[in-house]
């Protein structure tokens, strides 16, 4: 890679001076070569008796300096021909030439004297070729990256080259300029928008960022785009305030009854919270204001009903479960009752140790009469178990033909009620009165 650059600063007083002076000087000794060698061509156009001797010299050298300003003026606008400049180069020579020619009578000396004077004049547009050239190759060629940057900063650097390379960057303080008006851009979307920055910004400019080309109109864009959105920032927060002095009311939460617009409060950067409508998010105090928490009051409301409604149906559940519990106890009470009906009265003790004792003389007691008649005292045990058990039986049926009997009677006044509620009459469970009301249809 050429290294060879055009230094982009301005010409120092000195330089612009002496640049001044090249220029004069030039100009003064190119009249004096084309002075010298219409002269010379002149002298030699007579000897060689060629027509109009006085404008041949002219036609040669205008011819010469025409084709040479028509090469600098479209090697100036950068559009150089090639083979004009080898025709303009050809021409010079023949100049050259024949002012050596026509002093090769008078020797060496006089040949060196007539072919200097219009090769000065040809280094000089030469020398003025070879600078427009420089000019017009100095954007193509690339300026290298310091090495520092490379060991630095590895990958950015490859992504700068990479830019450079693509995006026809050829300066490397233009794609340093690049690189950084470029992160900086990102890092205020960023800023404003987020990670999803690209989201908010037209693709167009989001492409234009990512690859890193017409920063300066890239950058013109997000100065603007930011400068829309923190004015619109601005004015939600005015609005915002505005509501949450509206929306501070005097009084506790549950007297609020009407719907209020809910907001989006700034509590901190980047953090917001939203006051009002169905939610409620606290008590915030932004700006040293007390802002108390709104409540909709349509879905207080719809939410008072569905708890009322849930209420209610606890209630009624609860009341079953109770009349079920009475039904089971009723029933538990009357079979105790029949069972100690059909028992024979037994006096208790006074006192725990009253009892013991007494416990204590019967179990001796019996034993007693089992070692002296343990045949009958075995017949009497027998006796006394058979009685006991058929009075509970006894009782038991007893108790179920007067369940048989109360449900028989309000099936004739109530002929359509269902099982459970001829329970709730009764005072027995459903289960018992469909096994009372199976037995009635088979008998």
């Amino acid at each position: 890679m050429s290294e060879h650059t055009t230094p982009d600063a301005p010409l120092s007083e000195g330089q612009r001076v002496a640049l001044g002076l090249a220029v004069m000087g030039m100009l003064a000794v190119g009249a004096y070569g084309l002075v010298i060698s219409y002269w010379t061509v002149r002298e030699l156009a007579e000897k060689l008796s060629m027509p109009l001797p006085h404008i041949f010299p002219i036609g040669i050298e205008g011819g010469m300096i025409a084709v040479l300003a028509i090469d600098i003026v479209l090697t100036w606008i950068g559009r150089p021909i090639g083979w004009l400049r080898q025709v303009a180069r050809a021409l010079s020579a023949t100049a050259i030439g024949i002012n050596a020619y026509a002093g090769m009578e008078y020797g060496p000396a006089a040949v060196i004297m007539h072919a200097l004077a219009p090769a000065i004049l040809i280094v000089g547009v030469e020398a003025l070729r070879h600078h427009l050239l420089a000019v017009l190759k100095a954007p193509t060629e690339r300026e290298p990256i310091p090495w520092g940057r490379w060991l630095l900063a590895l990958p950015s650097t490859i992504a700068m080259r990479r830019r450079m390379i693509l995006w026809q960057q050829p300066k490397y303080s233009e794609a340093l300029d690049t690189h950084l008006d470029r992160h900086e851009a990102i890092a205020e979307l960023k800023r404003a928008f987020g990670w999803r920055w690209k989201k908010h910004i037209p693709a167009g400019l989001a492409y234009r960022l990512s690859v890193g080309v017409r920063l300066a109109e890239s950058t013109a864009e997000v100065r603007a785009l930011l400068a829309d959105h923190y004015a619109r920032v601005d004015q939600e927060h005015a609005h915002t305030v505005r509501l949450m002095d509206a929306h501070t009311p005097g009084v506790h939460v549950e007297e609020v009854e009407a719907w209020r617009e809910p907001v989006r409060v700034p509590i901190g950067e980047g953090v917001r919270a939203v006051v009002g409508g169905d939610r409620v998010d606290g008590y915030l105090s932004p700006g040293d204001r007390e802002l108390l928490p709104i409540v909709c009051a349509e879905y207080a409301r719809e939410r008072a009903r569905v708890h009322a409604e849930g209420a209610e149906a606890i209630e009624q559940l609860e009341a079953w479960r109770a009349r079920e519990d009475a039904a089971r106890t009723r029933t538990r009470i009357h079979a105790r009752s029949a069972v100690a009906a059909a028992r024979p009265a037994r006096t208790r003790p006074v006192s725990a140790r009253v009892e013991q004792g007494v416990r204590a003389s019967e179990g001796a007691q019996k034993e007693h009469t089992q070692e002296e008649i343990p045949g009958a005292r075995a017949k009497d045990v027998d006796e006394s178990s058979r009685a006991h058990t058929g009075g509970a039986v006894h009782a038991k049926k007893r108790q179920g033909a007067q369940t048989r009997a109360r449900v028989r009677e309000y099936l004739e006044t109530h002929p359509g009620h269902s099982a459970e509620a001829i329970a709730a009459h009764v005072g027995v469970t459903a289960s018992t009165v469909r096994r009372h009301l199976s037995a009635l249809r088979t008998a």
